[in-house]
């Protein structure tokens, strides 16, 4: 009942404080993603796979991690830890311990990011893949005892193994720095790990708890300054001299002259068409195009009768058909989420893409472009 009562105690002081930095996050004007170096520290459990019941292998494990956050998708973190591992003997039926301390480079990926960058979400899905190397110890001598049969063939006084790992994990923000993380990795190592010999790789899960601090936050606030006009200074009215009375002058009226009738000017929707150009391989908005995305919502507003059809295209030049398929259209939604992000019912926006089958331009790097056609 203790227990209990203490997870709920801790859930609930979790929720006041995200609910606290949601509030606070909106009501500072819009922030945007900020990139970031972060620290992390783990803790859980450690299962390396064996020939007996689950819990009867488990095992602490630690770890202490440092990365950068380059956009709101890619990050790259450096980890080292371990602490102790378990295997046991078959005939009997023996558990014994060991120690190993292992190094990484993990490539970490937003899950949650991948549909779309939000700075207030609270729970940021994530995974990863890396890999390193494992330094094994204490294991120098036979770990069970000697009527054992099991062919331990590995034993080692100190080993260096590789290590690949593969994971998948939670972020709960807690503030704007502070957050904390849950996270599952598998491990896949040399058959020497657990020191039996039984020709294949052996495998170590980890299931851990921890928390990451971002250094100087993973947003940055977008400050709106109020126009405020200073106040007209009071202007106090000089005496005017009395008005000298001047002879009446006969004004003569003056010629009518008639005004050339002006031509109508029609608005042409086809002149507010815009092509939104992009960096090779990248779907980032480049302020200079993001003025053009501007001018066209600003175009759509005052004119709800048209919509907008975009086409994403790719240049052959770069990649290949199957990669600028899929640039051509992340280009189109990303041209599509900004002009929803500045006020445009989603239903007034239809999108298409084409890769790199047609190039509507004939300079090559002209074709890594959006064009946006007022229908």
């Amino acid at each position: 009942m203790k227990l209990k009562a203490l997870l709920l105690v801790l859930v609930a002081a979790t929720g006041v404080s995200v609910s606290a930095f949601a509030q606070q996050e909106a009501s500072a004007g819009q922030p945007e993603f900020r990139p970031h170096l972060y620290g992390q520290v783990q803790g859980g459990a450690a299962f390396t796979r064996g020939e007996t019941v689950f819990y009867k292998l488990l095992s602490p494990a630690g770890y202490l991690s440092v990365g950068y956050q380059f956009n709101p998708v890619l990050g790259l973190r450096v980890v080292g830890g371990g602490w102790q591992g378990k295997g046991n003997g078959l005939m009997p039926l023996e558990v014994y311990k060991f120690n190993f301390l292992q190094g990484n480079a993990d490539l970490t990926l937003s899950l949650s990011s991948l549909f779309g960058y939000n700075p207030y979400r609270v729970l940021d899905l994530y995974g990863f893949v890396g890999g390193g190397a494992l330094f094994a110890f204490n294991n120098g001598a036979k770990p069970v005892s000697e009527t054992n049969v099991t062919p331990f063939e590995y034993l080692w006084d100190t080993n260096i193994l590789p290590v690949g790992r593969v994971g998948i994990g939670a972020d709960i923000a807690l503030t704007n720095s502070l957050s904390l993380t849950l996270e599952g990795n598998l491990n896949i190592t040399s058959d020497r790990f657990n020191s039996k010999k039984a020709d294949n790789p052996d495998f170590q899960y980890n299931a851990l708890v921890g928390l990451k601090y971002a250094f100087g936050g993973r947003t940055k606030k977008v400050e709106v300054v109020d126009n405020v006009l200073p106040l007209a200074e009071e202007v106090i009215p000089e005496e005017e001299p009395a008005p000298v009375q001047e002879e009446e002058k006969v004004v003569e009226p003056a010629p009518v002259v008639e005004e050339e009738p002006q031509p109508e000017i029609v608005d042409n929707p086809s002149d507010h068409n815009i092509c939104t150009f992009f960096d090779r391989n990248k779907t980032d908005i480049r302020p200079e195009e993001d003025l053009k995305i501007i001018g066209l919502a600003e175009y759509l507003k005052a004119h709800p009768e048209y919509k907008v059809a975009m086409c994403g295209y790719a240049d052959v030049q770069t990649g290949n058909a199957r990669i600028n398929e899929d640039l051509s259209a992340r280009r189109s939604a990303v041209v599509k989420a900004r002009l929803v992000a500045l006020g445009i019912d989603v239903g007034r926006i239809s999108t298409d893409h084409k890769g790199d089958t047609v190039q509507p331009f004939e300079e090559n790097d002209l074709n890594r472009v959006v064009i946006s056609m007022i229908q």
